[in-house]
């Protein structure tokens, strides 16, 4: 028999905690599948196998649904440990390797991803720029070092790590959707399985450019 006292749910706890999760589960496909605006709460406990009355006990309402669905998903927190873990010697190494790491953690959570829109649509970012805000010690400390290995191996022009950081989240994270995009819509598209090339493709046309230099048209 389970001992509160000693640190383990009582069987009431755990129910709950099972209809909290069920509840999460539930509201995360419905909002997936057909907005958060057009999901009611009564759909959510149809879903949860609950009346509507029964999610109160867990949550104030449809926001605080979402709200916890966001910060469980921890999407930026994955972001900001991935980019910590990047190493390299070089500027081009270290770029790639951060690279990888970010699509790596951006297909981990590629299921939630969408619920970042929702904040963007519904909430005018006030939330993920919460969450955003978590994550960027490691963020800020991972084109810091990319700035100054640049600086000090004369591989890169002076630039503000903060413009650096926009080029490469914003090249990398469009990646990551328009991915998804293409392959919906046009059935020759790469999945979201990272491929070699086409990362390298892109961290070429960061690194250098889409235009031939003066002496090498052909």
């Amino acid at each position: 028999m389970h001992n509160a006292g000693e640190g383990w749910a009582t069987p009431q706890q755990e129910r709950g905690e099972t209809t909290r999760k069920a509840i999460l589960q539930a509201a995360l496909q419905l909002f997936l599948r057909q907005g958060y605006h057009a999901t009611t709460i009564r759909q959510i406990a149809g879903a949860a196998g609950i009346v509507p009355g029964a999610v109160y006990n867990h949550f104030t309402g449809k926001e605080a649904i979402y709200l916890a669905l966001l910060h469980e998903a921890g999407v930026y927190a994955a972001i900001g440990r991935a980019l910590a873990a990047a190493s390299g010697d070089s500027v081009e190494t270290l770029m790639r390797d951060g690279a990888y790491r970010l699509l790596a953690a951006l297909k981990a959570h590629s299921e939630v991803m969408p619920l970042l829109f929702v904040d963007v649509l519904e909430f005018e970012t006030r939330n993920v720029v919460a969450l955003a805000a978590e994550a960027l010690p490691h963020i800020v400390s991972f084109f810091s070092r990319l700035a100054a290995l640049g600086a000090e191996t004369g591989e890169l022009k002076p630039v503000r790590p903060d413009v650096l950081a926009r080029a490469f989240l914003g090249l990398f994270v469009s990646y990551f959707f328009t991915v998804r995009f293409f392959s919906r819509v046009v059935g020759q598209f790469p999945g979201l399985d990272v491929n070699a090339d086409v990362v390298d493709d892109f961290l070429n046309i960061l690194a250098h450019g889409v235009l031939r230099s003066a002496d090498n048209k052909e």
